[in-house]
Protein backbone atom coordinates (compact mmCIF):
# COMPACT_ATOMS: atom_id res chain seq x y z
CA UNK A 1 0.00 0.00 0.00
CA UNK A 2 3.10 2.23 0.61
CA UNK A 3 3.75 1.36 -3.24
CA UNK A 4 0.53 2.34 -4.50
CA UNK A 5 0.98 5.75 -2.80
CA UNK A 6 -2.16 4.96 -0.30
CA UNK A 7 -0.63 6.05 3.02
CA UNK A 8 1.92 8.53 3.73
CA UNK A 9 5.36 7.36 5.52
CA UNK A 10 4.35 9.78 8.34
CA UNK A 11 1.69 7.38 9.67
CA UNK A 12 3.36 4.03 9.10
CA UNK A 13 3.93 3.23 12.45
CA UNK A 14 0.29 4.03 13.08
CA UNK A 15 -0.77 2.02 10.30
CA UNK A 16 0.62 -0.85 11.64
CA UNK A 17 -0.92 -0.46 14.88
CA UNK A 18 -3.95 -0.67 13.18
CA UNK A 19 -3.72 -3.17 11.24
CA UNK A 20 -2.69 -5.04 14.65
CA UNK A 21 -5.24 -4.71 16.40
CA UNK A 22 -7.78 -5.13 13.28
CA UNK A 23 -6.11 -8.35 13.01
CA UNK A 24 -6.72 -9.31 16.70
CA UNK A 25 -10.26 -8.25 16.40
CA UNK A 26 -10.83 -10.30 13.43
CA UNK A 27 -9.40 -13.84 14.85
CA UNK A 28 -11.51 -13.61 17.58
CA UNK A 29 -14.56 -12.66 15.89
CA UNK A 30 -13.76 -16.38 13.48
CA UNK A 31 -12.54 -18.07 16.54
CA UNK A 32 -16.22 -18.70 18.01
CA UNK A 33 -17.48 -19.04 13.96
CA UNK A 34 -15.04 -22.21 14.48
CA UNK A 35 -16.54 -23.59 17.36
CA UNK A 36 -19.70 -23.20 16.34
CA UNK A 37 -19.64 -24.35 13.00
CA UNK A 38 -17.81 -27.51 14.60
CA UNK A 39 -20.30 -28.42 17.23
CA UNK A 40 -22.66 -28.14 14.46
CA UNK A 41 -21.18 -30.77 12.45
CA UNK A 42 -19.11 -32.76 15.22
CA UNK A 43 -22.66 -35.07 15.77
CA UNK A 44 -22.31 -36.08 11.49
CA UNK A 45 -18.65 -36.10 11.58
CA UNK A 46 -17.93 -39.54 9.35
CA UNK A 47 -14.36 -39.46 10.77
CA UNK A 48 -15.43 -39.37 14.43
CA UNK A 49 -13.87 -42.13 16.60
CA UNK A 50 -15.62 -41.54 20.17
CA UNK A 51 -18.30 -43.81 21.23
CA UNK A 52 -21.71 -41.95 20.54
CA UNK A 53 -23.53 -40.77 23.31
CA UNK A 54 -27.40 -40.66 21.56
CA UNK A 55 -27.91 -41.93 18.19
CA UNK A 56 -29.49 -39.23 15.91
CA UNK A 57 -33.05 -40.10 14.33
CA UNK A 58 -33.73 -39.87 10.58
CA UNK A 59 -35.00 -36.48 10.72
CA UNK A 60 -32.40 -34.96 13.27
CA UNK A 61 -29.64 -36.28 10.92
CA UNK A 62 -31.10 -34.47 7.99
CA UNK A 63 -31.45 -31.31 9.90
CA UNK A 64 -28.29 -31.16 10.87
CA UNK A 65 -26.77 -32.32 7.57
CA UNK A 66 -28.89 -28.90 6.35
CA UNK A 67 -27.54 -26.46 9.27
CA UNK A 68 -24.45 -27.35 7.66
CA UNK A 69 -24.33 -27.01 4.16
CA UNK A 70 -26.05 -23.85 5.06
CA UNK A 71 -23.56 -22.75 7.52
CA UNK A 72 -20.84 -24.12 5.01
CA UNK A 73 -22.05 -21.70 1.61
CA UNK A 74 -22.45 -18.76 4.06
CA UNK A 75 -18.50 -19.05 5.11
CA UNK A 76 -17.10 -19.87 1.81
CA UNK A 77 -19.31 -16.82 0.31
CA UNK A 78 -16.98 -14.67 3.15
CA UNK A 79 -13.90 -16.87 1.44
CA UNK A 80 -14.58 -15.55 -1.61
CA UNK A 81 -15.99 -19.39 -2.96
CA UNK A 82 -18.97 -19.39 -5.20
CA UNK A 83 -21.00 -22.41 -5.46
CA UNK A 84 -21.17 -23.84 -8.86
CA UNK A 85 -24.61 -24.27 -10.08
CA UNK A 86 -26.70 -27.54 -10.27
CA UNK A 87 -27.50 -27.24 -14.05
CA UNK A 88 -24.19 -26.77 -14.34
CA UNK A 89 -22.66 -29.54 -12.39
CA UNK A 90 -25.63 -32.11 -13.79
CA UNK A 91 -24.31 -31.14 -17.24
CA UNK A 92 -20.46 -31.79 -16.35
CA UNK A 93 -21.23 -35.13 -15.07
CA UNK A 94 -23.90 -36.68 -17.34
CA UNK A 95 -22.60 -35.96 -20.73
CA UNK A 96 -19.65 -38.56 -20.02
CA UNK A 97 -16.52 -36.83 -21.19
CA UNK A 98 -14.00 -38.24 -22.82
CA UNK A 99 -10.85 -38.12 -21.11
CA UNK A 100 -7.95 -39.73 -23.08
CA UNK A 101 -10.34 -42.09 -25.14
CA UNK A 102 -11.72 -43.03 -22.02
CA UNK A 103 -16.15 -42.75 -21.07
CA UNK A 104 -16.21 -41.22 -17.67
CA UNK A 105 -19.57 -41.88 -16.53
CA UNK A 106 -21.59 -40.33 -13.11
CA UNK A 107 -24.70 -40.69 -12.43
CA UNK A 108 -25.31 -37.33 -9.88
CA UNK A 109 -29.03 -38.82 -9.56
CA UNK A 110 -27.40 -41.23 -7.10
CA UNK A 111 -26.18 -38.84 -4.69
CA UNK A 112 -29.01 -37.07 -1.80
CA UNK A 113 -26.32 -33.98 -1.39
CA UNK A 114 -24.03 -32.93 -3.97
CA UNK A 115 -22.38 -29.26 -3.82
CA UNK A 116 -19.56 -27.82 -5.46
CA UNK A 117 -17.81 -24.50 -4.31
CA UNK A 118 -14.71 -22.99 -6.74
CA UNK A 119 -12.54 -20.50 -6.13
CA UNK A 120 -10.31 -18.60 -8.73
CA UNK A 121 -9.71 -19.67 -12.15
CA UNK A 122 -6.43 -20.56 -14.33
CA UNK A 123 -5.60 -20.99 -17.44
CA UNK A 124 -2.13 -23.36 -17.32
CA UNK A 125 0.17 -23.45 -20.26
CA UNK A 126 2.18 -26.41 -20.66
CA UNK A 127 5.94 -26.04 -20.60
CA UNK A 128 7.17 -27.03 -24.17
CA UNK A 129 10.09 -28.88 -24.99
CA UNK A 130 12.64 -27.79 -27.54
CA UNK A 131 11.01 -30.37 -30.30
CA UNK A 132 7.51 -29.38 -29.30
CA UNK A 133 8.19 -25.36 -30.72
CA UNK A 134 9.66 -26.59 -33.43
CA UNK A 135 6.65 -28.21 -34.76
CA UNK A 136 5.21 -24.43 -34.21
CA UNK A 137 6.35 -23.46 -37.54
CA UNK A 138 3.73 -25.02 -39.24
CA UNK A 139 0.37 -23.79 -39.43
CA UNK A 140 -2.01 -26.03 -37.31
CA UNK A 141 -5.02 -25.78 -35.60
CA UNK A 142 -4.57 -24.35 -31.69
CA UNK A 143 -5.41 -26.83 -29.04
CA UNK A 144 -7.20 -24.92 -26.39
CA UNK A 145 -5.28 -25.10 -22.72
CA UNK A 146 -6.99 -26.38 -19.99
CA UNK A 147 -9.03 -23.99 -17.01
CA UNK A 148 -8.18 -24.49 -13.68
CA UNK A 149 -10.00 -24.02 -10.37
CA UNK A 150 -7.37 -22.90 -7.82
CA UNK A 151 -9.77 -24.50 -4.70
CA UNK A 152 -12.53 -26.58 -5.12
CA UNK A 153 -14.69 -27.83 -1.73
CA UNK A 154 -17.20 -30.61 -3.05
CA UNK A 155 -19.67 -31.86 0.04
CA UNK A 156 -21.59 -34.66 -1.02
CA UNK A 157 -23.84 -37.51 0.60
CA UNK A 158 -25.16 -40.94 -1.57
CA UNK A 159 -28.12 -42.47 -1.49
CA UNK A 160 -28.68 -44.86 1.32
CA UNK A 161 -25.95 -43.90 3.19
CA UNK A 162 -25.63 -41.84 6.59
CA UNK A 163 -22.46 -40.15 6.14
CA UNK A 164 -22.02 -36.69 5.07
CA UNK A 165 -18.25 -36.34 3.78
CA UNK A 166 -16.54 -32.54 2.88
CA UNK A 167 -13.64 -32.40 0.78
CA UNK A 168 -11.11 -29.48 -0.68
CA UNK A 169 -8.89 -29.89 -3.48
CA UNK A 170 -6.64 -27.42 -5.31
CA UNK A 171 -5.69 -27.09 -9.12
CA UNK A 172 -8.81 -29.04 -10.59
CA UNK A 173 -9.48 -28.95 -13.48
CA UNK A 174 -12.68 -27.34 -14.34
CA UNK A 175 -14.02 -30.52 -16.61
CA UNK A 176 -12.68 -33.20 -13.81
CA UNK A 177 -15.33 -33.07 -11.94
CA UNK A 178 -16.35 -36.88 -11.40
CA UNK A 179 -12.68 -37.47 -10.75
CA UNK A 180 -13.77 -36.16 -7.24
CA UNK A 181 -16.78 -38.63 -6.95
CA UNK A 182 -16.37 -42.03 -5.26
CA UNK A 183 -18.16 -44.02 -8.07
CA UNK A 184 -16.96 -43.00 -11.35
CA UNK A 185 -16.95 -45.61 -13.92
CA UNK A 186 -14.84 -45.78 -16.57
CA UNK A 187 -15.62 -47.43 -20.16
CA UNK A 188 -14.44 -47.93 -23.73
CA UNK A 189 -15.57 -44.68 -26.16
CA UNK A 190 -18.21 -45.21 -28.51
CA UNK A 191 -15.99 -45.48 -31.14
CA UNK A 192 -13.62 -48.02 -29.93
CA UNK A 193 -16.62 -50.12 -28.43
CA UNK A 194 -17.78 -50.21 -32.26
CA UNK A 195 -14.88 -51.62 -33.81
CA UNK A 196 -14.21 -54.12 -30.60
CA UNK A 197 -17.92 -55.59 -31.40
CA UNK A 198 -17.53 -55.79 -35.09
CA UNK A 199 -13.84 -57.09 -35.42
CA UNK A 200 -15.40 -60.17 -32.98
CA UNK A 201 -18.71 -60.19 -34.64
CA UNK A 202 -16.73 -60.48 -37.98
CA UNK A 203 -13.80 -62.83 -36.75
CA UNK A 204 -16.16 -65.17 -35.34
CA UNK A 205 -18.14 -65.11 -38.77
CA UNK A 206 -15.00 -65.54 -40.50
CA UNK A 207 -13.95 -68.80 -38.31
CA UNK A 208 -17.32 -70.11 -38.83
CA UNK A 209 -17.24 -69.43 -42.39
CA UNK A 210 -13.80 -71.27 -42.75
CA UNK A 211 -15.07 -74.24 -40.81
CA UNK A 212 -17.83 -74.77 -43.12
CA UNK A 213 -15.87 -74.18 -46.20
CA UNK A 214 -13.26 -76.83 -44.74
CA UNK A 215 -16.20 -79.46 -44.21
CA UNK A 216 -17.36 -79.23 -48.13
CA UNK A 217 -13.79 -79.38 -48.98
CA UNK A 218 -13.87 -75.48 -50.13
CA UNK A 219 -10.53 -73.71 -50.00
CA UNK A 220 -11.73 -69.81 -48.98
CA UNK A 221 -8.61 -68.34 -47.05
CA UNK A 222 -9.61 -64.94 -47.35
CA UNK A 223 -12.28 -65.79 -44.75
CA UNK A 224 -9.27 -67.10 -42.00
CA UNK A 225 -7.13 -64.22 -42.67
CA UNK A 226 -9.64 -61.92 -42.67
CA UNK A 227 -10.59 -63.43 -38.94
CA UNK A 228 -7.18 -63.14 -37.87
CA UNK A 229 -6.91 -59.49 -39.17
CA UNK A 230 -9.68 -58.04 -37.12
CA UNK A 231 -8.83 -59.70 -34.16
CA UNK A 232 -5.59 -58.32 -33.88
CA UNK A 233 -7.30 -55.25 -34.11
CA UNK A 234 -9.97 -55.94 -31.64
CA UNK A 235 -6.69 -56.65 -29.07
CA UNK A 236 -4.89 -54.01 -29.77
CA UNK A 237 -7.69 -51.67 -29.27
CA UNK A 238 -8.75 -53.17 -25.90
CA UNK A 239 -4.87 -53.45 -24.86
CA UNK A 240 -4.96 -49.82 -25.61
CA UNK A 241 -7.82 -49.26 -23.94
CA UNK A 242 -6.00 -51.04 -20.46
CA UNK A 243 -3.36 -49.00 -20.36
CA UNK A 244 -5.19 -46.01 -20.34
CA UNK A 245 -7.29 -47.22 -18.05
CA UNK A 246 -4.52 -47.35 -15.73
CA UNK A 247 -3.05 -44.49 -16.63
CA UNK A 248 -6.37 -42.41 -15.80
CA UNK A 249 -6.22 -44.34 -12.42
CA UNK A 250 -2.61 -43.35 -11.68
CA UNK A 251 -3.82 -40.00 -12.25
CA UNK A 252 -6.46 -40.13 -9.88
CA UNK A 253 -4.51 -41.78 -7.15
CA UNK A 254 -1.97 -39.18 -7.25
CA UNK A 255 -4.57 -36.23 -7.67
CA UNK A 256 -5.91 -37.47 -4.13
CA UNK A 257 -2.70 -37.57 -2.62
CA UNK A 258 -1.47 -34.36 -3.64
CA UNK A 259 -4.01 -32.37 -4.67
CA UNK A 260 -6.22 -32.92 -1.51
CA UNK A 261 -5.69 -30.41 1.12
CA UNK A 262 -8.09 -31.47 3.94
CA UNK A 263 -11.22 -33.63 4.75
CA UNK A 264 -14.28 -32.89 7.26
CA UNK A 265 -13.70 -31.22 10.34
CA UNK A 266 -10.01 -30.40 9.18
CA UNK A 267 -11.25 -28.71 5.65
CA UNK A 268 -13.77 -26.63 8.16
CA UNK A 269 -10.82 -25.22 10.42
CA UNK A 270 -9.26 -24.20 6.76
CA UNK A 271 -11.77 -22.66 5.65
CA UNK A 272 -12.54 -20.41 8.48
CA UNK A 273 -8.83 -19.41 8.28
CA UNK A 274 -8.98 -18.77 4.77
CA UNK A 275 -12.41 -16.47 5.37
CA UNK A 276 -10.64 -14.84 8.16
CA UNK A 277 -7.27 -13.65 5.63
CA UNK A 278 -9.75 -12.56 3.15
CA UNK A 279 -12.17 -10.60 5.48
CA UNK A 280 -8.86 -8.94 6.74
CA UNK A 281 -7.62 -7.76 3.68
CA UNK A 282 -10.94 -6.65 2.39
CA UNK A 283 -11.87 -4.52 5.53
CA UNK A 284 -8.20 -3.02 5.17
CA UNK A 285 -8.22 -2.45 1.71
CA UNK A 286 -11.47 -0.55 2.44
CA UNK A 287 -10.47 1.62 5.42
CA UNK A 288 -6.93 2.78 3.51
CA UNK A 289 -8.86 4.17 0.28
CA UNK A 290 -11.46 5.95 2.80
CA UNK A 291 -8.59 7.22 5.28
CA UNK A 292 -6.31 7.70 1.92
CA UNK A 293 -8.82 10.15 0.57
CA UNK A 294 -10.26 11.90 4.04
CA UNK A 295 -6.43 13.14 4.14
CA UNK A 296 -6.60 14.68 0.83
CA UNK A 297 -9.55 16.83 2.27
CA UNK A 298 -11.70 15.18 -0.26
CA UNK A 299 -15.29 14.43 0.23
CA UNK A 300 -15.73 10.98 1.45
CA UNK A 301 -17.69 8.64 -0.87
CA UNK A 302 -21.52 8.02 -0.68
CA UNK A 303 -23.06 5.26 0.88
CA UNK A 304 -25.59 4.98 -2.00
CA UNK A 305 -24.51 2.07 -4.91
CA UNK A 306 -23.14 4.47 -6.84
CA UNK A 307 -20.65 5.51 -4.58
CA UNK A 308 -20.45 1.85 -3.21
CA UNK A 309 -19.84 0.95 -6.65
CA UNK A 310 -17.19 3.58 -7.08
CA UNK A 311 -15.48 2.67 -4.14
CA UNK A 312 -15.59 -0.84 -5.26
CA UNK A 313 -14.21 0.37 -8.87
CA UNK A 314 -11.10 2.60 -7.31
CA UNK A 315 -10.10 -0.50 -5.30
CA UNK A 316 -10.61 -3.10 -8.65
CA UNK A 317 -8.37 -0.54 -10.18
CA UNK A 318 -5.61 -0.42 -7.65
CA UNK A 319 -5.61 -4.02 -7.62
CA UNK A 320 -4.64 -4.54 -11.19
CA UNK A 321 -2.12 -1.94 -11.37
CA UNK A 322 -0.64 -3.65 -8.46
CA UNK A 323 -1.24 -7.09 -9.24
CA UNK A 324 -1.72 -7.10 -13.04
CA UNK A 325 -4.95 -9.17 -12.65
CA UNK A 326 -8.41 -7.87 -12.64
CA UNK A 327 -11.04 -8.74 -9.48
CA UNK A 328 -14.18 -8.38 -9.04
CA UNK A 329 -14.31 -6.19 -5.51
CA UNK A 330 -17.18 -6.53 -3.27
CA UNK A 331 -17.34 -3.85 -0.70
CA UNK A 332 -20.47 -4.59 1.39
CA UNK A 333 -19.34 -7.25 3.46
CA UNK A 334 -16.30 -5.42 4.41
CA UNK A 335 -18.20 -1.84 5.08
CA UNK A 336 -20.79 -4.50 7.28
CA UNK A 337 -17.56 -5.48 9.08
CA UNK A 338 -16.18 -1.85 9.84
CA UNK A 339 -19.18 -0.58 11.19
CA UNK A 340 -19.40 -3.50 13.50
CA UNK A 341 -16.26 -2.46 14.89
CA UNK A 342 -17.69 1.07 15.24
CA UNK A 343 -14.97 2.42 13.13
CA UNK A 344 -16.66 3.40 10.23
CA UNK A 345 -19.94 5.31 9.84
CA UNK A 346 -22.49 7.06 7.48
CA UNK A 347 -22.71 10.99 7.79
CA UNK A 348 -24.71 12.82 6.09
CA UNK A 349 -24.62 9.77 3.29
CA UNK A 350 -20.88 9.87 3.41
CA UNK A 351 -18.85 6.62 4.84
CA UNK A 352 -16.59 8.13 7.10
CA UNK A 353 -13.74 6.62 9.21
CA UNK A 354 -12.47 7.17 11.90
CA UNK A 355 -8.21 8.53 12.42
CA UNK A 356 -6.08 5.82 12.58
CA UNK A 357 -5.17 6.70 16.29
CA UNK A 358 -8.88 6.60 17.07
CA UNK A 359 -10.12 3.61 14.94
CA UNK A 360 -7.10 1.53 16.85
CA UNK A 361 -8.06 2.54 20.63
CA UNK A 362 -11.67 1.54 19.16
CA UNK A 363 -10.40 -1.75 18.23
CA UNK A 364 -8.19 -2.62 21.24
CA UNK A 365 -11.30 -1.33 23.32
CA UNK A 366 -13.37 -4.28 21.55
CA UNK A 367 -11.01 -7.07 21.63
CA UNK A 368 -12.16 -8.74 24.73
CA UNK A 369 -12.10 -13.23 24.09
CA UNK A 370 -16.44 -13.14 24.22
CA UNK A 371 -17.07 -9.91 22.60
CA UNK A 372 -20.56 -10.01 21.05
CA UNK A 373 -20.65 -7.25 17.60
CA UNK A 374 -23.39 -5.80 16.31
CA UNK A 375 -22.75 -7.63 12.86
CA UNK A 376 -24.44 -10.88 13.27
CA UNK A 377 -23.48 -12.12 9.71
CA UNK A 378 -21.12 -14.42 10.77
CA UNK A 379 -22.87 -16.14 13.96
CA UNK A 380 -24.41 -19.19 13.96
CA UNK A 381 -27.24 -20.70 15.80
CA UNK A 382 -26.71 -24.35 17.21
CA UNK A 383 -30.06 -26.20 17.24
Amino acid sequence: MHNGNLLQADVHEEFVEFSLALDNVIVTKYQGVLQDIKRLFDPINPDKDTIQTRNLSEEERIDKEELVIQHLDTLLKKANFHKLSDKLVEKSLMESPIKGGLRIQVDPRKYEILHFWALGLNTVVPKKNWYNRMWEIFPKSSIPHPDYYRRLIVALRRKGETKLVLKGFKDMPTDALEMLLPDCRIKLNHLDKGIITASISIAITGVVAKTLTTLVELNFQWSFVTALILSLIAIRIWTVYKNRKNSYLVKLSQMLYYKNLANNRSLLTLLVDRAEDESFKEAMLIYTFLHAKQRKETSSLELDGKSNKTLEQEIEKWLFSVTGTRIEFDARGAIALLKSFDILHCVNDQLVVQPLKSATNTLYKNFTPNKTFRDNSLKINIS
